[in-house]
């Protein structure tokens, strides 16, 4: 049993995938997660089709929802008792495509269009020179 948290943050970078001895796939990123005081670190693990519903494609700075169970791991370095807290992510949602806007984007630019170009039909883009604007 352990507690259910829910996070809306910004992905760290993009997940890391890997393989465990018993050939189960799993992911695990970091999320940061902005409250009154600062930025918090959020560590998460993704299993099974959770993790395989990751998109393949996810960028650091997308913004993503997390909810899970929160984990206790303790362990011995050095004689030193660690302590680290992570989401175990039962549900993860993409909630902005930072990925998708910048291949747009590009697109877009490659194309002669800039991003914020919504001209009507036939119309022509100011020309700074004409003197016809005032600053």
């Amino acid at each position: 049993m352990g507690i259910e948290v829910a996070f809306d943050g910004r992905l760290g970078s993009p997940p890391q995938s890997r393989t465990s001895a018993a050939g189960k796939v799993w992911k695990s990123f970091s999320l940061a997660v902005k409250n009154d005081v600062g930025t918090e670190w959020i560590n998460v693990l993704a299993f099974n089709n959770v993790a395989a519903e990751l998109p393949p494609d996810l960028e650091k700075g997308e913004r993503l929802y997390v909810e899970g169970k929160l984990m206790v791991n303790r362990w011995q370095k050095a004689s030193i008792e660690r302590v680290t807290l992570q989401v175990v992510g039962r549900r993860i949602l993409v909630l902005d495509r930072i990925g998708r806007r910048r291949r747009r984007t590009r697109r877009r630019q490659s194309a002669g269009v800039a991003e914020d170009a919504r001209l009507p039909d036939g119309a022509a883009p100011l020309d700074p020179s004409d003197g016809l604007i005032p600053f």
